[in-house]
């Protein structure tokens, strides 16, 4: 390989570079300067270079809901020796011993995942890697609004604003007649059925975690009183 600069003359000590693709990573090579004069070529010494040591990182989630499974989180691939470990509340369900691996979060808070392995060629053992995940807790759902009401009245009902995917449903005896899309955070409904009636909503909160179970609201509503018409005869 041709150095840069060439030719050099003179005698003060002069750096010289080359450029060599195709290396692989890990490995050892050796290499030595030769220089060319009048009086021959003259090789240097033989020196070595490692190339490309591997530091793990990891990827995956950094904020999850407790709870969910199927969280993947992964480092090189190519390793050997992989060695994961999971702070309390987090289990490791698949991947052990390979490049990634899938956990479940069990208990909320700043957690942390740790990773090591084995590089391939002359690359040695590094220190194993931190990566921490904060497991935020599921929302608990509330909804606020008229528990008792008459046949054919309409009613209000709330839950908490700032969320998404608002998702409302009703017993057979409501019909919605404003709001209850899944950006609103309230419903008017209008009671045509008599009766315990329910009121119904979920959504995903600013963390992304949606509740374990919808909120279910009980609603009575009184049958319109029938008037009658008597004879003081």
């Amino acid at each position: 390989v041709a150095g840069v600069p060439s030719p050099v003359t003179g005698t003060a000590n002069t750096n010289v570079s080359a450029s060599i693709t195709g290396l692989a990573t890990s490995t050892t090579y050796h290499y030595r300067v030769n220089g060319t004069s009048s009086s021959g070529t003259s090789n240097g010494n033989d020196m070595t270079f490692l190339t490309g040591c591997p530091s793990p990182s990891i990827t995956g989630p950094l904020s999850v809901c407790v709870g969910n499974s199927g969280i993947v989180y992964s480092t090189e691939t190519g390793m050997s020796g992989y060695v994961w470990t999971v702070s309390a509340g987090g289990t490791i369900t698949a991947g052990a011993g390979t490049n990634a691996i899938t956990v479940t979060w069990s208990t909320t808070g700043t957690k942390t995942i740790t990773v090591n392995y084995t590089p391939v060629g002359s690359c040695p053992i590094t220190s194993p890697t931190s990566y921490s995940v904060t497991v935020n807790p599921l929302p608990v759902v509330t909804v606020a609004g008229p528990a008792t009401v008459c046949q054919y009245s309409s009613a209000t009902y709330t839950t908490q604003p700032g969320m998404t995917n608002y998702n409302w449903s009703l017993s057979s005896g409501g019909t919605i007649t404003a709001g209850g899309t899944s950006t609103s955070n309230t419903v008017t409904v209008t009671w045509n059925g008599s009766g315990a009636q329910t009121v119904q909503v979920s959504y995903t909160n600013a963390n992304g975690c949606i509740p374990a179970a919808a909120a279910v609201y009980p609603v009575t509503v009184n049958d319109v009183p029938v008037p009658t018409i008597g004879s003081n005869n």
